[in-house]
């Protein structure tokens, strides 16, 4: 379980370093897309996450946190490595609304499969705050080094850039890969209630925690992609 605490700081750095994110606004610009067309995609895209979020989380207690984060890393991969293709609103619209899915899947699942298995690990409960935390660092870390690699990797072109950031995206899948699923912290099946409690709360902090280190991608706040 100590190699899964790894992996997930892993996985919390890499999932945030998508080098295009900075970007993004100039890019769909020069796509033709006006700042009308940018909001509406950005209305479609916080709709899905919000409508997939209790969803996934179901999933997530039903199916095991390692495939349901699994799957919503490998979708967030599988967009960006498309994203390259679209030229139009519609390509774009389809890309808000994987990634919208795909975030929905991953948001507090990462969070909850490492305080799992950092109790799984003999950890006390007191200082699990210190393990969220460590992940909340790598995640600032890897927004902020792939800020700056893509205004790097922009100066030869958009295009470098999409095919680089697609590369970057199969990282976290490969983290996830290596994870080995915690015994589960509570008995599901008995406590489902109080299960549900805990990975609401696993979530919420997911999604305050991409939400602050989202901020910094574009002027219009945690949402832009």
């Amino acid at each position: 379980m100590n190699r899964n605490i790894k992996l997930l700081y892993g996985f919390s750095c890499f999932d945030q370093f998508m080098i295009v994110i900075a970007l993004w606004v100039p890019y769909l610009a020069t796509k033709g897309i006006g700042m009308r067309q940018f909001m509406e995609l950005q209305a479609v895209f916080a709709l899905v996450i919000l409508c997939g979020e209790l969803p996934s989380g179901l999933l997530s207690d039903l199916w095991g946190r390692k495939k349901t984060l699994l799957l919503g890393s490998t979708l967030k991969a599988v967009s960006f490595s498309l994203l390259p293709l679209w030229s139009s609103y519609v390509g774009f619209l389809f890309y808000h609304l994987t990634m919208g899915i795909a975030l929905s899947m991953i948001s507090g699942g990462d969070v909850a499969l490492l305080y799992d298995s950092y109790l799984a690990a003999g950890g006390e409960k007191s200082r699990g705050t210190a393990v969220l935390g460590n992940a909340n660092l790598a995640a600032q870390m890897g927004t902020t080094v792939s800020a700056l690699l893509g205004g790097a990797v922009v100066s030869l072109s958009y295009g470098h850039l999409l095919w680089a950031n697609a590369i970057l995206s199969w990282i976290p899948v490969l983290l996830v890969l290596r994870v080995t699923e915690p015994p589960a912290t509570l008995d599901r099946g008995k406590n489902g209630r109080k299960s549900s409690r805990s990975c609401s709360r696993a979530r919420l902090y997911g999604t305050a925690r991409r939400g602050s280190c989202s901020s910094i991608w574009s002027p219009g706040g945690p949402a832009d992609w």
